[in-house]
């Protein structure tokens, strides 16, 4: 038997279609990051989310953006801590499509989180 896979994780810089607005070309898109259940809430979303971001801090992007789901309490906690901010929200209309609500969320690339900063303090 293969255990489940601990994490997935896509950086993209290309747009995917999608019904949400997106960033520009020139920025980074985390189009998927994913944790297996039974591994999560051991730093590994974070590590991951970190690690993202020094990636497109390399190839040369100014910002990194992701979606995360409005009903995802505890993933844009997460991104909160992280140093991201909600640029836009679906409209609740997108469940009509049998698509789920989502932030929009963007961090600079380079900035610390919240949670560092008071690490650093």
């Amino acid at each position: 038997l293969n255990p489940p896979p601990v994490l997935e994780i896509g950086l993209c810089t290309a747009r995917p279609p999608q019904v949400s607005p997106l960033p520009t070309q020139e920025h980074a898109y985390l189009s998927n990051m994913a944790v297996s259940q039974t591994m999560r809430r051991q730093g590994i979303g974070s590590f991951l989310l970190s690690s993202a971001e020094e990636l497109a801090q390399t190839m040369g992007h100014t910002h990194v953006y992701l979606h995360s789901r409005v009903d995802d309490a505890v993933g844009v906690r997460m991104y909160s801590r992280a140093g991201y901010e909600t640029v836009s929200q679906d409209s609740g209309m997108v469940r009509l499509i049998g698509v789920d609500p989502r932030y929009l969320m963007s961090k600079p690339c380079g900035s610390r989180g919240a949670l560092a900063e008071l690490a650093a303090m």
